[in-house]
């Protein structure tokens, strides 16, 4: 097929456009080695993005949350979701990785007609990898010379999907922070209030990053695992 502007979309949540960023990465590697402009339709999700070369953002939703792949004149649209192709690949595999390989390897052979595995032959190549060299991480590596301890990093922030009910956080980490002192806990999100507490502490003090949390979680998590 020829096209000039590949748009990537997904109407869902941070997690969704999240999940797949290793997917589009080496999608737009191969598309703007071959002159075709990339392009990510998203309300929200640029922060997340930005450190994908060749990519770049267009904050609005896609008219067809379901739809496969396809060519519209001079441009493709890929559609990022588990369930692309009106459930194709979804009611098979369900939410799993096996699902959005599927999803994203026939993508690849509509449009440029080759398998994901010409990009690279290894499924776990694609599970989400973040450029740290793009993202500021310096004030994380200060504050991790300063606390050598033990860290547990709680993702606590809202369900977005409706696939699980929400509930506050703040009794279980209590109880963990009172019985665990030698440990800190980074928690991301404060939406319903910090807690004073010494060793619990906040991603977004520790990186000085206001906006979503996913990539302060993920920037802490990075140095969690060091």
């Amino acid at each position: 097929m020829m096209f000039d502007k590949l748009i990537f979309y997904n109407n869902f949540h941070f997690g969704d456009v999240h999940l797949s960023r290793t997917f589009v990465r080496e999608i737009v590697k191969y598309a703007t080695a071959r002159g075709i402009s990339c392009f990510y339709k998203h309300e929200k999700a640029s922060e997340i993005l930005y450190d994908i070369p060749g990519l770049s953002f267009v904050n609005q939703k896609h008219g067809d949350q379901q739809a496969a792949c396809c060519v519209r004149g001079d441009t493709a649209y890929f559609n990022t979701w588990y369930a692309a192709g009106n459930f194709r690949y979804f009611h098979t595999y369900g939410l799993t990785y096996n699902c959005l390989y599927r999803v994203f390897d026939a993508g690849m052979k509509q449009l440029f007609g080759i398998s994901l595995s010409n990009l690279n032959a290894d499924i776990e190549f694609f599970v989400p990898q973040i450029d740290f060299s793009k993202t500021q991480i310096e004030k994380a590596k200060i504050w991790l010379s300063a606390h050598g301890v033990k860290k547990v990093l709680i993702s606590n922030g809202n369900v977005l999907s409706g696939q699980a009910s929400n509930f506050d956080f703040a009794p279980t980490i209590c109880e963990l922070a009172n019985s665990f002192k030698d440990t800190v806990f980074i928690i991301s999100n404060a939406e319903m209030g910090k807690l004073n507490i010494n060793n619990v502490v906040y991603s977004k003090d520790i990186i000085s990053k206001d906006g979503n949390d996913l990539m302060k979680m993920h920037i802490c998590q990075h140095f969690v695992m060091l």
